[in-house]
Parts: structure tokens; C-alpha cells; sequence
């Protein structure tokens, strides 16, 4: 699900935990407004108005509380930290951020929106990143603008 961002591992892991479940852990994690409401890639649900939603915030929470929360169990979020050091797509934030930082992250995209969420370590510091682009017509443009902004962070901070 996590390392080569399958959308039916995440659909059976939503089967198994169920909505309901997984929208309380978002509250109890703070999320504000992320609320799952339908398998990925259900287009009849969207057809009929369902959907999934987060804020780029929300997100923030969620890596926050993988890399130095503790709702979760320690041994928990170093295994999504493990899973999200392997993710295979590199190509948006982490492509251009050079070697003083090390980048954990995970990518989404769908015909029109290309999605990054990264943690950005050097060192003893931590940075979040998260970047949420739809409305795209070039999908290609949104990643290498998403790509630019890695570039940009790292430059910067």
C-alpha cells in the first residue's frame, strides 16, 4: 500500500479495519478535515457524490505523529517509517533535495492531481512537506512542480 502505492492493498486494509474505525483513529489523531467515505478508485461513489477528503494540515498531523507521536506504539510507527523509507517514487519532493537531507515520503496522483507528503530530516532537524495539486491538465507539470518545491524547501531551510 505504502511502498508502491497500491490501491488494493489500501482497499483491503480499509475492508478489514472498516470506515468507521478509520475515521476515529482521524479524530483521535486531531484530523479536521479528512474523512474517508469510499474504497480508492470507487468512481460510481464518486459519480454519486461520495468521497474521500484531507487537508494538507491533516496530513502533517498524520506524518507528525509517525515520526514523533505517540498515540501510536513506538514499534508501530517505526514500521511506517521503514515502509515509507522504501517507497519506490522519488520524483516529486525528495528528486531535488540533495544528499544533506534524508526524505521519507508517499506520493498519490490520479488523472488530474498529483499529491506528496514527505518528512525532511538533517541532521537533528525535522520538516514536514505536503503538497496537494489538482485541477491539473499535465500531470507531468504537477510533478515537476511538486519536484521545484522539494528543490526550494531544501534550499531554504
Amino acid at each position: 500500500m505504502i511502498i508502491v502505492s497500491n490501491n488494493t492493498a489500501t482497499n483491503e486494509l480499509i475492508s478489514l479495519v472498516g470506515f468507521e474505525k478509520n475515521n476515529e483513529c482521524g479524530k483521535d489523531l486531531g484530523l479536521k478535515k479528512t474523512v474517508l467515505n469510499r474504497y480508492m478508485m470507487d468512481e460510481i461513489a464518486v459519480e454519486k457524490g461520495t468521497d474521500n477528503y484531507t487537508c494538507a494540515s491533516d496530513v502533517v498531523k498524520c506524518l507528525r505523529e509517525i515520526y514523533e507521536g505517540n498515540l501510536l506504539k513506538k514499534s508501530s510507527r517505526e514500521k511506517i517509517m521503514r515502509m515509507l523509507e522504501m517507497q519506490q517514487f522519488q520524483h516529486k519532493l525528495p528528486a531535488r533535495i540533495g544528499s544533506a537531507f534524508q526524505a521519507v515520503n508517499k506520493t498519490g496522483e490520479l488523472q488530474g492531481a498529483e499529491h506528496d507528503s514527505a518528512i525532511l530530516m538533517r541532521g537533528n532537524e525535522t520538516y514536514y512537506a505536503v503538497v496537494l495539486i489538482d485541477g491539473l491538465s499535465d500531470n507531468e507539470q504537477g510533478r515537476r512542480l511538486i519536484a521545484d518545491i522539494g528543490y526550494l524547501l531544501s534550499s531554504n531551510i
